[in-house]
């Protein structure tokens, strides 16, 4: 087996902008892709700077998937100074327990 890294996650989004907007302009994420498919969609890919791992912001309308909670967790060396970022973007705890549609 010479399987390394997992290279992306899918997450159902209704408004791909909003989603974006969401992991770049508060988490801070970078956006790796970001175009429309060729069945009508918009395929966003973002990743934290420099992960090897990225989540594919898919387009429920052209998958059928529900937008919605989906669980994943995030690693970091300094919760403390994480916390206070996203508190200074004004991302609130609703922002993590309802996903950008």
């Amino acid at each position: 087996m010479t399987i390394t890294h997992m290279q992306f996650l899918t997450l159902p989004v209704a408004d791909h902008v909003r989603a974006r907007d969401f992991y770049v302009g508060k988490l801070g994420f970078d956006t790796l892709v970001d175009r429309r498919t060729p069945e009508g969609g918009h395929f966003v890919m973002v990743a934290p700077k420099g992960a090897q791992t990225g989540l594919v912001l898919t387009d429920q309308q052209v998958t059928g998937i529900e937008a919605g909670p989906r669980h994943f967790q995030l690693q970091t060396t300094d919760l403390d100074a994480d916390v206070a970022a996203l508190r200074a973007a004004d991302a609130v705890a609703s922002d993590f327990g309802n996903w950008p549609r």
